[in-house]
């Protein structure tokens, strides 16, 4: 650029005259002359450019900064484009060149979009950079995730607010749930929402000015600017950073496990529940919370919202006789989770502590990582549990209810998960659904039964306990030796063993049901309800309400 500068360059612009005045002699800087003269046909324009800036330019201040505003419009006045730089975190780098791609395809030749990764390989990357910063017109500050640190992003801004005259244009791009830096807060700040965008993209493409006195540089390109916005916006607020409505209860945990591989492996589950409870709950805002009000209410919390994740669920964790394997299958598979493992559904329940006493059970249902792939948080949900799950009535004196209804449920899940099901086994790719089978079968009864199968027979009267107790060394005989025999993949061993068992579970499920009609008639001293009591039962073994 000429170092020429125009005349009176300390006048005020405060009237109509005076704005003229200005106008006039902000055309006759040497460097604007010249272009002019260069260039005849855009002569209009550039003077158009001057009025523009001088229009905008407030009575108090000195219009001479103005003159470099126009020397750089009448440079892309001639040269018919606009140059844009697009600063970004490096995490950000293909949110970048997409924006780049589509803003060159709706510009065409007009247009000039560069950012960091453009610069050219052999030369001085940190000349390059001031260059490119240097005649950018505009500079959009890209900001998708701001909780990163944006340090490099700022300086680059720097440098560019260092040297921005007149008819420059500085805008942040940001996510909607965010707000920009309140290093450049005065600039135009631009939500990554559809209207929002589709106006930045008019801006620049379908309305005048985008550079001072520019004609616009792509006046049919209206149809194109919805989808290209839509585009843009999915870059800078994905749609998993959207606000979700979740229609059961949730809570956002945010991650402080080790990052050391090693020292994850090697924590007990003893550790991953101390840490867990440790941990702080992601509270963000009521329009869109990483943890909602219906978490508060199964916990029994009231506002304000408890911190971390001990003190939400303390209340049900402590209460005395609660159980805890809701919370142990939890934490395993956090920890398998954080190692990338592949974890067991959680079965066990726990009941709420609000006034309904529903009962639920935990889902870890996400991990959120940072792209370096260190652990963000950890989402739980908590889904109502209405498979029947089995507790001792309150108004029910008579012991052994649980017990014996939870044995009969086994028992009838047993029988036609199992036994049924793969008594006539003869491919050994069967196998895998039957260990799948036994283990779903087995692990709901660990999670969920409350019952004691050494204590069983004395729910039952004299001369059935023995045979009870026969028949409960049989199924647990049975057990271990499908493990072997599965482990084995012996289809034959494992025919002869579920044919065998067969008649001794249709023999327990024989006894139980019987005595379980006849501890409720006991109850009851009414035979109609004995009745009630067993469809009751019916439901609770097929897992019905």
């Amino acid at each position: 650029m000429a170092n020429g500068t125009a005349k009176n360059p300390e006048s005020k612009v405060t009237s109509l005259t005076q704005r003229q005045t200005a106008v006039d002699n902000i055309l006759a800087d040497p460097e604007v002359a010249t272009i002019l003269r260069g260039h005849s046909d855009k002569s209009e324009d550039i003077r158009n450019a001057a009025e523009y800036l001088v229009q905008r330019t407030k009575a108090v201040q000195q219009y001479g900064p103005i003159v470099h505003g126009l020397r750089e419009a009448a440079h892309a006045i001639a040269n018919e484009k606009i140059k844009i730089f697009i600063s970004h975190k490096t995490t950000d780098e293909e949110a970048a060149k997409t924006i780049e791609t589509r803003l060159s395809a709706l510009g065409g030749k007009h247009i000039e979009v560069n950012y960091a990764p453009n610069l050219t390989f052999g030369l001085p990357w940190p000349d390059q950079l001031r260059e490119q910063v240097r005649v950018a017109h505009w500079f959009i500050l890209l900001l998708p995730d701001p909780s990163f640190d944006w340090d490099w992003v700022l300086f680059e801004t720097g440098m560019f607010r260092a040297q921005m005259v007149p008819g420059n244009r500085l805008i942040c791009l940001h996510h909607e749930t965010a707000d920009p830096p309140n290093q450049i807060a005065e600039f135009h700040a631009v939500k990554a929402q559809q209207e929002k965008i589709v106006e930045l993209l008019k801006d620049l493409f379908t309305r005048p000015n985008a550079v001072p006195g520019m004609k616009p540089i792509n006046p049919k390109a209206d149809k194109l600017l919805t989808e290209t916005a839509k585009e843009i916006r999915e870059l800078v607020s994905p749609p998993h950073d959207r606000r979700r409505h979740r229609f059961e209860p949730f809570v956002r945990i945010k991650s402080n496990l080790p990052t050391d591989p090693q020292e994850l492996k090697d924590l007990a589950l003893e550790g991953i529940e101390k840490l867990l409870n440790e941990a702080t709950l992601d509270w963000i805002s009521d329009q869109d919370p990483g943890t909602n009000r219906r978490a508060l209410d199964i916990f029994g919390k009231l506002p304000p919202q408890p911190q971390t994740w001990g003190q939400l669920v303390s209340k049900v964790a402590k209460k005395e006789g609660a159980d805890p394997r809701w919370l142990e299958e939890l934490c395993a598979a956090i920890k398998e989770a954080a190692k990338r493992d592949r974890f067991a559904p959680i079965q066990a329940t726990f009941r709420a502590a609000d006034e309904h006493k529903k009962v639920y059970r935990p889902i870890l249902y996400a991990v959120e990582r940072f792209p370096d792939g260190l652990i963000a948080a950890f989402l739980v949900v908590f889904v109502e549990d209405v498979g029947g799950t089995v507790t001792e009535p309150t108004h029910v004196p008579k012991k052994g209810y649980v017990e014996l209804i939870s044995s009969i449920r086994l028992g009838y899940r047993f029988r036609w998960e199992v036994v049924e099901e793969y008594r006539q086994i003869r491919d050994s790719k069967e196998i895998p659904g039957l260990k799948a089978a036994l283990e779903r079968v087995m692990k709901e009864d660990e999670s969920r039964g409350e019952h004691d199968l050494g204590e069983l027979h004395r729910f039952f009267r004299r001369g059935q306990a023995a045979r009870v107790e026969r028949l409960r060394g049989m199924f647990v005989d049975c057990v271990q030796n499908l493990g072997v025999l599965i482990a084995r993949e012996d289809t034959e061993g494992l025919r002869k063993l579920l044919t065998n068992f067969a008649s001794a579970n249709q023999e327990y499920l024989k006894l139980s049901t019987g005595r379980f009609a006849e501890m409720n008639e006991e109850l009851s001293g009414q035979h109609s309800r004995g009745r009630r009591g067993t469809r009751w039962l019916l439901r609770l073994m097929t897992g019905r309400r």
